[in-house]
Formats: structure tokens, C-alpha cells, sequence
């Protein structure tokens, strides 16, 4: 572990072997940088984020610089609570196919950034948003998954609100039961998404009874959440038997929520649908627009009354 005087902001260069949650330790209140050289790290517990931490590869390639989590069973990779300014980069993950716990858990932040990384191995949530604080400003985008091990991969398990922030430009590869932005579980109180970005992803389904994107659960509310340009298709001729997009917004206040420019393309289960909205309140509601969907063995559209549609094909 040496410190770097050369950046800008306060640098600790680590190498395979060194601890990384003592090297954030070791920057101080003040925050700064663990650039992580290439190879193997072995977590061998939690590593925590923390304020004004960015942990980022040297070489910006997640397939090169890898936490290897395969020894902390149901515990997260790496989590972070009561934090902001944090950053996450060019950093893969490797569970070993033995990681039941998330990936990443976070609640009660803000102006977090997980970019450019790759997650595998893992046979739970690869991003959690817990229960306890609500997050503000995240960024998950340019990431890949591949959630080939997992039964329930989602993209944001939300048991708190999220308001700003992206899911953009995204890989998920042979993903086993959707990619969802709200999944609260019953009898959890009202949980809000607002002004939140879900753009440019790809996604792999490979189960039946699953779903690409959704938005659902007991008692959720959403208000300005844009998903755009998202492809969900289905993988290697396997089936899927769920809707490519889901929207149930039942108990919200308001549901702004214009779904634009997406794809659902071979979606093969004969219940398959393209895009389904459910328990749309008055109001804004949801529009759909300008989609597509190819080769779905289903209905195309299974769109609720209130929601507005138009220009799809």
C-alpha cells in the first residue's frame, strides 16, 4: 500500500493482498482515491464504502482487477449506509458461486456511482436498496451482469425510495427472473421512485414466469421514471413466459412514467408479452410510445385503460 502525492485528490495505491477498507481508513474524513492495481483481491469481509471514497481500477478493466467474495456466504460484496460522494469503478466481482448475499447494499445515501464494472458469480441481488434511508443520485451504468447463477437477479431491490439518479447502458447477461426497479416486500410501507433514469439497457432473459423491466410491488408510487431505449429479448430459445416490460402502480399517488423507443424481441413462452401496465391510477399515468415488439409468442400489449398509447408497433 503507498500513497500517491501526484493526483489531485488524495491517493492510496494498493496491490493484491493489501486491505482496502483499511487503505479508505487511512485517507482520512476527507475522502480521496484506492486506485487498485491489476489482479485478484480476496474480500475477506465486507468492504465498506464510505464518504468521499472512490475505489477505482488502475486500468479501468473489471475483467483484470477483480474482489474475489467468494468466502462471505450471505454477507454483501460491498455496502455502504449513511454515505455520499462515493464511487465504485472499473471493478469486477466474483462470487464464486457461493455469494448468496447482494452484491452491493446501500440505503441512506447520496450521489453514489457504480460505473463500468462486472458482477458474476453471485447467487442473489447484484444491487440492493435497503430498508432504513432513502438514496439520492445513484448511478448504476455501464455495468454488466451476468446473473447466469442467480434465481432472482434484480437490477434495484427497493425497499426504501430512490429519487434521481440512472440505470443506463447496462448488460445483463442470461438473467433469471428480471431486472426490476421496485420490488418492496408485502406489508412494506409505501416506497416512492422519482425522477429516476432507466435507459440503453440490455437484457437477456432466460426463465420462464420472469420479466425484463418492472415496476411493481405492494403499495409503490412512481413519479417521472423514464425508461428509454431498453432492449429485452429472450436468450438461446429458452422461454419466458412474463412480460418484457411490467408496470402495476397500484396505491401510488401519481405515475408518471413515459416508456419510449424499447424493444421486447424474442420473448418466446406462450403467455409471452411485450408490455403490460396494471392498476394505473388517474392521473399522468403511464405513456407508451414509439416501442416495438418482434417475435413475442403472446400478446404484444396488454396496456391497463389509463395508460396512453401510441406509435407502437
Amino acid at each position: 500500500m503507498a500513497v500517491n502525492t501526484y493526483e489531485l485528490a488524495p491517493t492510496i495505491e494498493v496491490a493484491p493482498g493489501d486491505d482496502l477498507n483499511a487503505a479508505s481508513t487511512a485517507l482520512g474524513l476527507g475522502g480521496g482515491v484506492v486506485l487498485l492495481d491489476h489482479g485478484v483481491y480476496t474480500l475477506t469481509a465486507t468492504l465498506q464504502m464510505k464518504n468521499g471514497v472512490t475505489f477505482k481500477s488502475a486500468s479501468g478493466n473489471p475483467i483484470t482487477t477483480v474482489l474475489d467474495a467468494s468466502a462471505l456466504g450471505a454477507s454483501p460484496a460491498i455496502s455502504g449506509f449513511g454515505i455520499g460522494e462515493s464511487a465504485f469503478l472499473g471493478i469486477g466481482v466474483n462470487g464464486g458461486a457461493t455469494l448468496t448475499g447482494a452484491c452491493v447494499l446501500l440505503g441512506s445515501m447520496s450521489r453514489c456511482r457504480i460505473e463500468h464494472c462486472y458482477f458474476s458469480g453471485f447467487t442473489g441481488s447484484c444491487l440492493s436498496v435497503s430498508a432504513g434511508g432513502s438514496c439520492v443520485g445513484l448511478s448504476f451504468a455501464h455495468n454488466e451482469i451476468d446473473g447466469s447463477l442467480s434465481p432472482a437477479v434484480f437490477l434495484v431491490d427497493l425497499q426504501d425510495g430512490i429519487y434521481g439518479g440512472r440505470c443506463s447502458f447496462n448488460k445483463f447477461s442470461s438473467v433469471q427472473s428480471g431486472a426490476i426497479l421496485s420490488n418492496p416486500p408485502l406489508g412494506a410501507p409505501t416506497v416512492l421512485a422519482a425522477h429516476y433514469d432507466i435507459e440503453g439497457n440490455e437484457i437477456e432473459m432466460m426463465t420462464p414466469a420472469a420479466f425484463g423491466i418492472g415496476f411493481l410491488g405492494q403499495a409503490t408510487g412512481g413519479y417521472l421514471i423514464n425508461v428509454r431505449g431498453n432492449r429485452v429479448f429472450g436468450g438461446f430459445g429458452q422461454a419466458f413466459n412474463g412480460p418484457g416490460y411490467t408496470f402495476d402502480v397500484a396505491g401510488s399517488k401519481e405515475a408518471c412514467i413515459p416508456v419510449i423507443g424499447n424493444v421486447a424481441h424474442g420473448l418466446l413462452g406462450v403467455a409471452a408479452i411485450g408490455f403490460q401496465t396494471l392498476n394505473v391510477p388517474v392521473g399522468p399515468g403511464i405513456t407508451v410510445t414509439g416501442n416495438s415488439s418482434q417475435n413475442v409468442g403472446g400478446a404484444f400489449y396488454a396496456l391497463a385503460a389509463n395508460t396512453v398509447a401510441a406509435g407502437n408497433a
